[in-house]
């Protein structure tokens, strides 16, 4: 039996990962649009604050 190889990277992911490297490739309108959604909903995740006001549904906890 054969050993795999789990490193392995094809050409064809090696030219992707190259092309993604490059500045000029990541100017599209679209490619904005969705860092720039991408960006709102990371930092509603991690910076999430706490209603001010109890709820109602928790007032006889």
């Amino acid at each position: 039996m054969s050993k795999i190889d789990r490193a392995y990277v094809s050409d064809s992911t090696r030219f992707l990962q190259e092309l993604e490297k490059k500045p000029e490739n990541n100017q599209s309108p679209a490619r904005k649009a969705e860092e720039t959604k991408y960006q709102r909903i990371n930092a509603l995740r991690d910076e999430a604050k706490a209603a001010a006001e109890p709820s109602k549904i928790w007032s006889g906890f």
